[in-house]
């Protein structure tokens, strides 16, 4: 399309995304091809507590938690980072860390 001289305003309105994602796949394009645009390079956040797994894994381990509040209190106390009770679970439910029976 740009070889027929549209605009990158009329590219983006035909491919249905803005003009700056056009000047971004363009500048990708230029760096290599194809290939470039092939890549996925979004940003994925890391958990803070993902550097703390090893400690937090051997700790709930000895010392299951009663629920999902000691969980979140004891994660505090070991690596000072604070998290809601929802991520403390989906933290703990990610890396396979069960919590004591009938507790939530």
């Amino acid at each position: 399309m740009k070889a027929h001289g549209l605009s990158h305003q009329q590219i983006a309105e035909l491919v249905g995304v803005s003009e700056n994602t056009i000047r971004d796949y363009f500048e990708l394009y230029q760096q290599g091809g194809i290939e470039r645009l092939k890549e996925l390079n979004y940003y994925r956040p890391e958990s803070e507590l993902k550097e703390h797994i090893t400690s937090l894994e051997a700790y709930f381990r000895d010392h299951p938690p009663a629920s999902i509040k000691a969980a979140q209190h004891q994660v505090e106390l070991i690596t000072g980072v604070r998290r809601s009770e929802t991520q403390v679970r989906e933290f703990l439910k990610k890396n396979s860390i069960s919590v004591a029976a009938g507790s939530g």
